[in-house]
């Protein structure tokens, strides 16, 4: 009998809605002859590799890309997920009347029918993602495609819009089923847990598409830095001029910690190492955070950096005793040498082949790239 085989661990699925976003808010800003949208990144991947991943979005012809309702309704459906406790991969949101009880609209037919809409709409967009999660088993990166939704199941009771005060009664057997690849990706990343669903009414359609950006990010990186139009352009914010994206993804940022967002503290913007790049900097709540000291002569840019160096480090490491070492090691080595070491670090400790710690290993590579660049460390 042959055997079945494994899939990947969960803590190997690097796959998140949240840092590929689905929604594009309407065929009027993707364009009416526009098929799919692709979003594209890099990681670094093991022995140091840039990684290339893609995420392209294909909806169906009738339902197109969706709109800001699409994702609010994803949204609703993932809070009702989060409280049957992601027990299966079946949501079950009892009648579309909860549905739109839970976003603050209208029980009408034109609310009804949007949200029929977004159903549907949901279930039919395909997601083809290429690398999107490393296999330690297979020791590659995988390639996928996959609905988020393959099954929809509708119970309701349309005459009640002809019948003065008639009620709708929840029922058990309305609800969608989730994709396994989506439902593995969720358990882990368990995103969306922080706030319900009062907080994610409040916020504009930037913030949403920030606060799903951030959660993933700020749950694995305390400082995390990236450049301004790079973000604009994923997040995305439709704005053409640069100054223009730049303000309204300041003006988010505050927005999401003025209502509360758990994870944010505090958003620096700074130029990065060429002079000229706008870089901004997210810390995560409860960071310690120095910035530029009054004796040193390193700059606020290159404190940044090493800053965000040290706690991808300590991230693997935990090794809180070595942080002077690894600040050092942040100063003088190339980035690309640091995090090909953590890269290494990673594989290794995944493989389970660490024969004393995650930092002893990181220390002894670390010195021997420093050397064969003729650093000393």
């Amino acid at each position: 009998m042959q055997e079945k085989p494994q899939r990947p661990p969960l803590d190997q699925y690097e796959l998140s809605l949240a840092e590929f976003p689905i929604f594009n808010l309407s065929n009027k800003q993707v364009g009416k002859d526009k098929k799919s949208i692709v979003y594209r990144d890099t990681i670094m991947g093991k022995d140091g590799m840039i990684i290339s991943r893609e995420w392209l979005v294909t909806p169906t012809k009738e339902y197109d890309f969706g709109t800001i309702s699409t994702m609010d309704t994803f949204f609703t459906l993932f809070q009702l997920w989060k409280e049957q406790g992601f027990a299966s991969n079946e949501i079950h949101y009892g009648s579309v009347r909860n549905i739109l009880k839970r976003r603050n609209l209208d029980d009408v037919r034109e609310n009804y029918d949007r949200i029929i809409r977004d159903l549907n709409c949901l279930t039919g967009i395909m997601i083809t993602a290429t690398n999107a999660f490393y296999d330690s088993i297979a020791g590659k990166y995988v390639s996928e495609s996959f609905h988020l939704i393959d099954n929809l199941f509708f119970y309701e009771d349309e005459s009640r819009f002809k019948r003065k005060n008639a009620r709708q009664e929840k029922l058990p057997f309305a609800k969608v089923k989730v994709n396994d690849t989506l439902c593995r990706s969720v358990q882990a990343n368990i995103l969306l847990l922080e706030h319900d669903q009062e907080f994610w009414n409040s916020l504009t359609g930037v913030e949403k598409r920030l606060y799903l950006y951030l959660s993933k990010v700020l749950k694995s990186k305390p400082i995390y830095k990236r450049e301004v139009l790079e973000l604009a352009s994923q997040i995305p914010v439709q704005a053409k001029e640069a100054k223009k994206r730049k303000q309204t993804i300041k003006d988010a940022c505050n927005g999401l910690i003025k209502k509360g967002f758990k994870l944010l503290s505090k958003v620096e913007f700074v130029k990065a190492a060429d002079g000229a790049t706008d870089m901004i900097v997210f810390i995560r709540n409860g960071t310690p955070w120095k910035g530029q000291t009054k004796k040193t002569a390193v700059s606020k840019k290159e404190q940044i950096g090493i800053e965000c160096l040290v706690e991808d480090i300590l991230e693997v490491c935990g090794d809180e005793k070595s942080k002077p070492f690894y600040a050092k090691v942040a100063r003088l080595l190339d980035e690309r040498t640091i995090y090909r070491t953590i890269s290494e670090v990673k594989a290794t400790k995944n493989e389970g082949e660490i024969k004393k710690s995650p930092g002893q290993l990181f220390t002894f590579l670390i010195k021997k790239y420093a050397e064969e660049d003729g650093i000393e460390l």
